[in-house]
C-alpha cells in the first residue's frame, strides 16, 4: 500500500513539474531597459573625479544623504580620548575614544564623531584634531577645530 502510494505521489510531481514547464516554455522573453536609470559608474553632477560628497572644489558643501556614525550621536565634550596609537606596520594612526557609557571605540581619520558632523582630520601623539560645523550663521566660518586631548586620568 505504501509502494502504490509512493508510485502515485512520484507520478504527480511529474506531472507537475512537466506541466510548469509548459508553461515557462510559452513565457515572453525578458528584457531591461537603462533608459531613464541613473548610470552607476558615472560621477554625480557637481562633484569632479577624487572629490568625496559633500566637498567640492568651490567650497561650496553638497548636501549628501549618509548614515551616521554611533559616535556622532554624542557631543564631543562627553567623549573621552583614552588612546592614540602609532607605529602598526603599514598601518595609519588610530585611537580609542570612549562614550558616555564607558564603552570604547576605534577610530582613525576621515571617521565622524560628535553631534555637529564632526570629522577627524588628523591623529596625533595623545590628541585627535576634529573639524565639525558651526551651527551659528553669524560665525566667520562654516567650520571650526576642535581637539580633543588624552584623558590623564589615574586609575585608583
Amino acid at each position: 500500500m505504501a509502494k502504490e502510494d509512493s508510485k502515485q505521489n512520484a507520478a504527480a510531481t511529474k506531472s507537475a513539474i512537466a506541466t510548469e514547464d509548459k508553461k515557462t516554455d510559452n513565457a515572453p522573453p525578458w528584457s531591461y531597459s537603462q533608459i531613464g536609470k541613473k548610470n552607476p559608474f558615472q560621477v554625480p553632477p557637481g562633484l569632479s573625479d577624487g572629490e568625496e560628497p559633500g566637498e567640492t572644489t568651490s567650497g561650496k558643501q553638497i548636501q549628501t544623504k549618509r548614515i551616521k556614525e554611533f559616535l556622532e550621536s554624542f557631543q564631543l565634550d562627553s567623549l573621552k580620548l583614552v588612546a592614540t596609537i602609532f607605529q602598526i606596520e603599514d598601518q595609519p594612526p588610530v585611537a580609542m575614544v570612549e562614550d558616555p557609557m564607558g564603552v570604547g571605540h576605534v577610530v582613525q581619520s576621515g571617521r565622524f564623531l560628535g553631534a555637529n558632523e564632526g570629522r577627524i582630520k588628523e591623529i596625533q601623539d595623545g590628541r585627535i584634531i576634529i573639524e565639525e560645523r558651526v551651527s551659528d550663521k553669524n560665525a566667520p566660518q562654516p567650520t571650526r577645530i576642535v581637539t580633543l586631548k588624552l584623558s590623564k586620568e589615574v586609575a585608583p
